[in-house]
């Protein structure tokens, strides 16, 4: 019975990998679900906490620019029930979903130029 273990330069590749592979799959709209099933099929990695708050991680940052404008916009709902720059409006948006009533969805838009957020990302 052979044992292997898995050498530091190793480990940097797999990792390297990993974060490569997590960068392609950005902006796809993956749901955590989707994320275990391409990243064991496509990739060969195990799904972990770990894994999951990488992507967390990775798709914050992946959005923060376009997080940051967004706020920073005028809201444009008047009264108090809504505000277009808050931050459920503009996950609701990052998501391509109905964030204000009358605007069209933009999930197709979205997902055609890789700018979609998951819909388990909170």
């Amino acid at each position: 019975m052979s044992h292997y273990t898995l050498t530091g330069k190793a480990l940097l590749e797999n990792g390297d990998l990993l974060d490569t592979t997590i960068d392609q799959l950005l902006g796809q709209g993956l749901g955590y679900d989707d994320w275990k099933m391409e990243l064991e099929n496509i990739g060969g990695f195990a799904w972990t906490e770990g894994v999951k708050n990488i992507i967390i991680k990775k798709e914050f940052s992946f959005f923060k620019e376009e997080i940051l404008r967004l706020q920073s916009e005028p809201n444009t709902t008047p009264g108090l029930k809504s505000k277009t720059n808050s931050l459920e409006s503009i996950l609701k948006r990052l998501q391509g979903l109905e964030w204000v009533k009358g605007v069209p969805d933009e999930m197709a838009t979205r997902k055609r130029v890789g700018r979609l957020l998951g819909r388990d990302a909170k």
